[in-house]
Formats: structure tokens, C-alpha cells, sequence
């Protein structure tokens, strides 16, 4: 039987995606026994355990390789102290966390593992100088340098060579398709997913018309095809899959049952809007008792930071506004309703970046490089200073500085009409930065402001700490890059 492969970038076959059809019962001999002893699947979270402690040795290794070099340097007998190492290791880890630098497909790219090593450094940077203040001296501060230095060089070259291992198909765990109904879309998250998962065949009592894999048999078989091809995991789609009790079988044999909707969230990082159902709506978290710590701290932070950003606000505004007065006539801020959470309606104020008379015509869409922007408005929006004023909204309780970005009571009528589910996204607070923003920028149509609503309605159900530090800090890169529009 001939098997159609993928290839990733260093010219491996790591899993077949997608083997020739061929109807009937499955085969009576299992697969070869010491082909499975010689597997190790590995789990999401065990990768990223692993790559957290190759990430962790490079950069102590790093952190030895600066106190060498310095102390070596000078001339001076040395031992390398414990703290040091340890500190880096640990900063790295916790910088690469929140870059998102264990997202589960970065191995397979050489230039994201690079990218994400450098947005990192910088973290790590200020992280050391702070244990410098917080402790003077108990690391010099060539010593951080180098430390980061050599960290970020052994880091790389650890994510470069030795994470990659990770990619063998010997990691991959055994998976079976139950009546999943095969699309595009679930080919594309499998081949993403296909150092994780090396899918076998589809279990299910029809093909789907768009079937490529290979047929297994019947649902009704499913425990007895998971013990004969040694599955790992078995895969369906939103609808019940029949076959009497054949998922719970599969749970009472220790076998782990997944959605494809929950693969598309982990490597997409947004939301199937097809997958959202009553059922989901269910498992959101509750902003109940145990959620209290976080929304106390949201809060909190929310008021400290707005009132810290506006003060360096308020002494550069006289400045902004004379550039935007002179750029074009008319009044240097704006105010607009928006639709804030729970659909209540809010007003915004920011600093005007179009013409005066940009709407003339109705209100619209606004498109990349839009020539209603002013010369001083590109400027604006590309630092997202033109935002600055919703720290008012921020202050008094309207936003939050991380949540979906509030939109026009003109614009979410129609994507309510258009758009499943578009009045989900109003669950949570607004904010002046989100999820959708750093992962796909400003929504120019309804097809763009459809991805966006994945992506806020991954926020919704995910929202936490760890997520709002990964969008403050790509909210910063996107700044620093001059990235917004």
C-alpha cells in the first residue's frame, strides 16, 4: 500500500497524512510489535517540559561561559557561585514562556526558534539588571551582559540542533480518526500536528465524501481497532460519533479522546467558529470564586498602570496636538460609541489620525494604508499612540489594557447578522490590546473580522495571567516595530 508523506524542512518523513483509501474490517495482524517498542510518544506538555529544560541548561552553560570569560579575563582565581547559572536558567524559561516560545511547532522552524530567542533576549536583559538593583554586586554587570550574550547564542544553537530531535517520528503518538468529518481545514491541523501525531486511519460506519485515509472499520469496533493498532489518542469531531459506548471504552482502556477543535485552538491559537456549540458554551470559565484572585489583579493593575502611562501622556500631549493641528484641520481628539461588555455602550476617546472629513459618506471600513490617514495619524497609529486616551476608559472601568478591541455599534449589527456567535466576544471586557490584535491586526472586512472573532473567542475561554503578559509583550514588539495601522 503506498503512503503519501510530508516532508518538514530537513527532508524527514516524519508520519504518513494521508494513506490510499481501502474499504472493509481492518487487518487481523496488528502492526509491527518492535516498531512499538521502539516508540516513545510524547504529550504537548512533555515536549515543552523538555525543550523548558534544554532551554534551561544552555542558558546556565551560557551564564558559565560569561563568569569564565570575565573573571578569566581579569586574571582572577574564581569559582563559578550557584546563583548565577541558576538565575539565567530560570530567566530564560520565563522569558520564552512569555514571548510564546513553547508553542509546539516552533522546533520545526528554524526561523521561528531564532526569532523567538531573540524577542527573549531582551526579557532576559531586563530581568537580570533588575536582580542587579534588587542585590548589588552579586552579579557584575559585564556579567550579565555576557550572560545574555552567550545565553542567547547557546539557546539557539540548542533550539537549532538538539530540539529538533523532538521532531523523530518515534515521539508521535498513534492516533485514530472516529467519524470526523475530513476537511481542509482538520488536513492542514494534522500535517501542523504531524510531528505529535501520526494518524493511522478513520474509524466510522461511511466515508466521508472527502476521505483519504485509510478505513479502518466501523465505530462500533473502535475499542478493539484502538487495542490492535496501539493508539494513543483517538480524534473526533463535534457530532456524537454512535457506536454505542465506544468513546468510554476507549477511556476505560486509558486511551485519551480529543476534538479536533480543541488541535485547532493549540496550533492555531484561535477558535473554530464551526466547533462552537451549546456544549462549549458550557465549559467557559465562571468568573466565580477561584477567579477572584486573577480579576482582583487585573483590576489593580488595570488602575496603577493607566494612572503611571498617563502622567508621560499628559507632558507630551501639547506636543501631539500641535503636530496634528498643523498636519490637517480639525479637533485633536474624537469620541465614538462602542460597544463595551455585555453590549453596553461605552465612549472612546482618541487622538484624531484621519481627515476631518473621513466619514462624510457614511462610516466605512478602515483599509491598509488608508489615504483618509494623515501623515501624523500613520505615525500614530503605527506606535499606537493614538490609543493613549483610552486610559481614561481604563481608569474608570469601561476597558482593560488586554481584551478583545471594542467596536462600533454600526459595524457589530452587521456582523452579528453575518458573523455565528459574534456577541460572544462581548463576555469579557474590551481592551486596548487583545489576542486578535497581535496575532492578525485590524479587520478591513467581514471575512477579516470573522478570523478576529476566532481569535477573541480564544481569549474568552483562555483569558489568564500568562496570556495577558504574552500579548503586553507582543503588543510592545509591535510598537517598538512600528507595526500598527
Amino acid at each position: 500500500m503506498r503512503a503519501t508523506a510530508i516532508e518538514d524542512e530537513t527532508g524527514a518523513n516524519p508520519a504518513p497524512l494521508a494513506p490510499e483509501s481501502t474499504q472493509g474490517t481492518p487487518p487481523q495482524q496488528p502492526p509491527d510489535p518492535l516498531e512499538t517498542r521502539r516508540s516513545l510518544p510524547l504529550a504537548t506538555t512533555e515536549r515543552r517540559l523538555v525543550v523548558a529544560l534544554g532551554d534551561a541548561l544552555a542558558a546556565a552553560l551560557g551564564c558559565g561561559a560569561a563568569y569564565v570569560t570575565w573573571e578569566a579575563g581579569l586574571g582572577r582565581h574564581f569559582a563559578i557561585p550557584k546563583l548565577g547559572p541558576l538565575f539565567f536558567a530560570l530567566a530564560w524559561v520565563v522569558a520564552l514562556f512569555l514571548v510564546d516560545g513553547y508553542d509546539v511547532q516552533i522546533p520545526a522552524s528554524r526561523v521561528r526558534s531564532l526569532v523567538v530567542v531573540a524577542k527573549a533576549a531582551p526579557v532576559v536583559s531586563f530581568l537580570g539588571f533588575l536582580a542587579f538593583f534588587a542585590q548589588p554586586y552579586r552579579m557584575a554587570r559585564p556579567v550579565i551582559l555576557f550572560s545574555v550574550l552567550f545565553g542567547t547564542v547557546v539557546v539557539a544553537g540548542m533550539r537549532l540542533t538538539l530540539a529538533r530531535l523532538l521532531l523523530s517520528e518515534r515521539f508521535a503518538k498513534q492516533a485514530i480518526l472516529a467519524a470526523v468529518e475530513t476537511s481542509p481545514v482538520l488536513t492542514d491541523i494534522l500535517h501542523e500536528a504531524r510531528f505529535e501525531y501520526r494518524v493511522v486511519g478513520i474509524v466510522g460506519d461511511t466515508l466521508p465524501s472527502s476521505n483519504g485515509w485509510r478505513h479502518l472499520g466501523p465505530v462500533d469496533q473502535l475499542p478493539a481497532i484502538v487495542r490492535l493498532y496501539g493508539a494513543h489518542e483517538v480524534i473526533i469531531g463535534t457530532e456524537p460519533i454512535g457506536g454505542g459506548n465506544a468513546v468510554e471504552a476507549c477511556f476505560e482502556q486509558g486511551i485519551r479522546v480529543v476534538r479536533a477543535g480543541d488541535l485547532f485552538e493549540r496550533y492555531k491559537g484561535r477558535v473554530q467558529l464551526a466547533s462552537v456549540d451549546e456544549t462549549w458554551f458550557q465549559n467557559l470559565p465562571m468568573h466565580d470564586l477561584s477567579s477572584r484572585p486573577y480579576l482582583v489583579v487585573r483590576r489593580a493593575t488595570d488602575i496603577i498602570l493607566s494612572a503611571l502611562l498617563g502622567v508621560p501622556f499628559l507632558i507630551a500631549l501639547p506636543f501631539i496636538a500641535t503636530f496634528i493641528k498643523l498636519d490637517s484641520p480639525g479637533p485633536v481628539f474624537f469620541r465614538q460609541g462602542r460597544v463595551g461588555q455585555f453590549g453596553r455602550r461605552i465612549f472612546v476617546l482618541k487622538l484624531r489620525t484621519m481627515r476631518g472629513d473621513a466619514e462624510l459618506s457614511g462610516f466605512q471600513w478602515a483599509e491598509r494604508r488608508d489615504p483618509r490617514v494623515t501623515r501624523v495619524g500613520r505615525f500614530l497609529r503605527a506606535t499606537r499612540m493614538d490609543e493613549l486616551p483610552q486610559l481614561v476608559n481604563v481608569f474608570r472601568g469601561d476597558m482593560s489594557f488586554i481584551g478583545p478591541r471594542p467596536e462600533r455599534p454600526e459595524f457589530v449589527a452587521d456582523l452579528e447578522r453575518l458573523i455565528p456567535h459574534y456577541r460572544a466576544r462581548l463576555a469579557v471586557k474590551p481592551g486596548i490590546s487583545g489576542w486578535a490584535q497581535v496575532k492578525d491586526g485590524y479587520a478591513s472586512s467581514v471575512d477579516d473580522s470573522r478570523r478576529k472573532l476566532e481569535y477573541d473567542l480564544y481569549y474568552v475561554k483562555h483569558q489568564c495571567l500568562r496570556l495577558d503578559l504574552q500579548i503586553v509583550l507582543h503588543t510592545l514588539f509591535t510598537v517598538m516595530g512600528l507595526r500598527g495601522r
